[in-house]
């Protein structure tokens, strides 16, 4: 099981940067494109989806190798088995937030593929299509949470150190 939660991070995370990258060269090929007087139909729509992918699909690599902002000046006062408790009911209340986020995402999802929504730019994509990326990159991070809360519930690491351990 590890194994497979290590493959899906990274792969959300491949998928993140693969599309910073689509973004990056998107827009330098627009540049040039301006240059011959011509233009890359629905480019703006393209980089705002890939600017969304990139951001969901990171939340789930971000999360498992700890680097979301955390504060610590409360939690640094306490002791180490406050500490603990503390990180897993945080992590448990976020973990509900994005359930409830993973929901409404999903059935927007759904209610674009039912409609069979397009996209308002010059090339009509399937909007549902656009919106994929976005609700599994919420899923991973849902899974991420709650492996994140397993992880230091059993004492198998420390919030701080949790990428250290499952690699």
């Amino acid at each position: 099981m590890r194994n497979l939660l290590n493959f899906l991070y990274k792969a959300s995370g491949a998928l993140a940067a693969c599309s910073l990258v689509a973004i990056m060269l998107l827009v330098i090929a627009q540049i040039v494109a301006r240059q011959f007087n011509s233009h890359i139909p629905s480019s703006g729509d393209i980089i705002g989806f890939l600017v969304v992918w990139a951001s969901f699909l990171g939340l789930a690599y971000t999360m498992h190798h700890n680097h979301h902002i955390r504060v610590e000046l409360f939690v640094s006062r306490l002791s180490h088995s406050n500490r603990r408790w503390l990180d897993v009911v945080v992590g448990l209340c976020a973990f509900a937030l994005v359930v409830v986020f993973c929901y409404f995402v999903i059935s927007l999802i759904m209610e674009s593929y039912q409609y069979d929504d397009q996209t308002d730019g010059e090339i009509p994509m399937p909007l549902w299509l656009m919106q994929l990326p976005m609700g599994v990159g919420c899923v991973l991070f849902a899974l991420s949470i709650l492996d994140f809360c397993y992880l230091v519930a059993t004492g198998v690491a420390e919030a701080d150190h949790v990428e250290e351990i499952i690699e």
